[in-house]
């Protein structure tokens, strides 16, 4: 855990700011808590407390390198955290097909 991630998960009240998942619900999701940054470091984010967000390993994974085109303005944040997770919704409904397949599978 770096440096950020202590007050970014008690900001997010201990959820997944993307999909809302209680992430002390219990051992194996807390495990799944993870550092995301709203602007990745890869499109030039900085690695600042306003940068991180808490997320779920699903929703960060869904997420990638994703960043708006509105770009990131730190008084604009609930809005851009907001458009960060319409696009995660629709990489959810996407990969549902995929997900719906394997559960589909006859037992051996």
């Amino acid at each position: 855990m770096s440096k950020h991630f202590k007050k970014a998960f008690l900001q997010s009240r201990h959820r997944c700011v993307y999909c809302c998942r209680d992430l002390l619900a219990d051992f194996d999701s807390f495990m799944l808590a993870e550092e995301d940054h709203l602007v990745p470091l890869a499109k030039g984010g900085a690695d600042t407390q306003e940068n991180v967000v808490i997320a779920c390993a699903v929703c960060n994974r869904l997420k990638g390198n994703y960043a708006p085109d509105s770009g990131f303005e730190p008084n604009k944040r609930d809005e851009y955290i907001i458009a960060v997770r319409h696009f995660i919704m629709g990489q959810r409904a996407k990969h549902m097909d995929t997900f719906s397949g394997w559960v589909c599978l006859p037992a051996p």
